[in-house]
């Protein structure tokens, strides 16, 4: 298994993590900066929205409100293979999965409540 924060090295049993990046670490702490989860974020929902970062429905572009949807309505089970947590980083190291599509909180709650 590759390391999450850095998918180039075998990840140290158990732990998720390859050495060197456990090695630098701060006191435990991720040294994954706002910045770089951004950045995974926006590739993420480039990927999903064919260019620019967008709704499907609506059309908002702003990236704080922006989630992934599961089209066939298997997020639960999705999540359990990776572990019960899902992570913009493991999408991508999925290599974009088919199934998901970007939609803003309030069109993927309404996606949901007319499921």
């Amino acid at each position: 298994m590759l390391c999450k924060n850095c998918g180039d090295y075998e990840s140290a049993i158990g732990l998720g993590w390859c050495w060197p990046c456990i090695n630098n670490t701060i006191a435990g702490e991720r040294k994954i900066t706002k910045n770089s989860r951004l950045n995974i974020k926006e590739r993420v929902f480039s990927y999903y929205s064919g260019g620019v970062p967008c709704c499907a429905y609506c059309g908002t572009s702003d990236l704080r409100v922006l989630e992934l949807h599961h089209t066939n309505y298997d997020g639960k089970s999705h999540r359990e293979k990776n572990g019960g947590n899902l992570s913009y980083t493991d999408i991508e190291r999925e290599g974009y999965p088919e199934g998901l599509r970007s939609l803003c909180a309030n069109c993927h709650r309404v996606e949901h409540s007319t499921k």
